[in-house]
């Protein structure tokens, strides 16, 4: 069983046939009707992930930010508490009393 290939030929530019030169336009068609619609999918996407990441980014801020906060609050607690009392730190002297 051979399989054929039918690749444009040089001939097909000089002096093109008619059945073969149909089957290469309407080629040429479908590549570009599958090319366009896979284009507007990729496109879709594209967007939908430049959406996500801007998100991401806004969220990771925002997470820092956050972050640094509760980093203050803490920082300002262990300021105002006295030495050796803090969130489940028993002394010797609390202990015993």
């Amino acid at each position: 069983m051979a399989i054929s290939c039918n690749q444009p030929l040089p001939q097909d530019l000089y002096k093109p046939e008619q059945p073969r030169l149909r089957r290469n336009l309407s080629a040429v068609i479908n590549f570009a009707k599958y090319r366009e619609e896979k284009l507007l999918a990729y496109s879709e996407l594209q967007e939908h992930l430049e959406a996500l990441v801007a998100d991401k980014e806004g969220l990771e801020a925002e997470h820092e930010d956050l972050r640094a906060e509760l980093q203050r609050i803490q920082d300002e607690r262990a300021a105002e508490m006295p030495v050796g009392v803090g969130w489940g730190v028993r002394t010797w002297s609390t202990a015993a009393g």
